[in-house]
This record gives structure tokens, C-alpha cells and sequence, in this order.
């Protein structure tokens, strides 16, 4: 289902490529941190289901051998500083993203913190 020129709907978020064959999957978390599990958890199932996406996608590239390789990265937009538990969360993630090269960028307010 397409939105906006160039952009896909997609679960919770948007699919954009650029052209540089980077596929950005974006989730926005409008939710504050006084309820840090809950809150973990919502970004956890959102990160999953991109992370099930970008395997797929990698299965269905294999059988084409002609397309270009994929840069994936996820971008969360966040409207309030994380907690000590949530910067936790995030090192975690980023850690077992990277073991299947995909990219976390978290952007809050207006400060910009990327994991790469």
C-alpha cells in the first residue's frame, strides 16, 4: 500500500529506499519511560517484525542473483530521552542487529544518538 511518493506502509512504520540501496525502516515512539517494560517490549515486537522482514527479503534476493545488495537500517524517532534501562535495551539491540548487518539509528527530540 503506498503513502507518500516513495514510501511503502509497512507494520507500525514506513520502508523508504534511497538511492544508494538503503532500505530505512522507520518506527516512531511517542510513549514516555515510566512504564520501561511495557515500553521495551512495544519496540522489541516492532524491531522483530522489521528484523523477520529484512531476512526475508534476504532470502528472496539470493534467488535473484542480479540485484543489488541492500544497506538496511532501522530508524527509530523518538519523542522523549530514554531511561538507563531503555539505553540498556538499545546496546542490546544493536548488538544482535549488527550480527545480521543491519544498522540501528535512534533519533530523540532533537539530538541524534546512532548505533552503528
Amino acid at each position: 500500500m503506498k503513502n507518500k511518493k516513495g514510501c511503502k506502509k509497512y507494520m507500525n512504520g514506513y520502508e523508504v529506499i534511497d538511492n544508494q540501496n538503503t532500505l530505512f525502516l522507520s518506527i516512531v515512539d511517542t510513549l514516555d519511560w515510566r512504564d520501561e517494560e511495557a515500553h521495551v517490549l512495544l519496540i522489541y515486537e516492532a524491531i522483530h517484525k522489521y528484523q523477520a522482514y529484512v531476512e526475508e527479503k534476504r532470502v528472496n534476493r539470493i534467488k535473484s542473483a542480479l540485484e543489488t545488495e541492500t544497506r538496511y537500517v532501522i530508524q527509530i524517532f523518538a519523542q522523549y530521552e530514554c531511561s538507563e534501562y531503555g539505553n540498556d535495551f538499545y546496546e542490546l539491540i544493536n548488538d544482535l542487529l549488527q550480527d545480521i548487518e543491519v544498522e540501528l539509528k535512534i533519533y530523540i527530540k532533537n539530538n541524534k544518538f546512532i548505533y552503528i
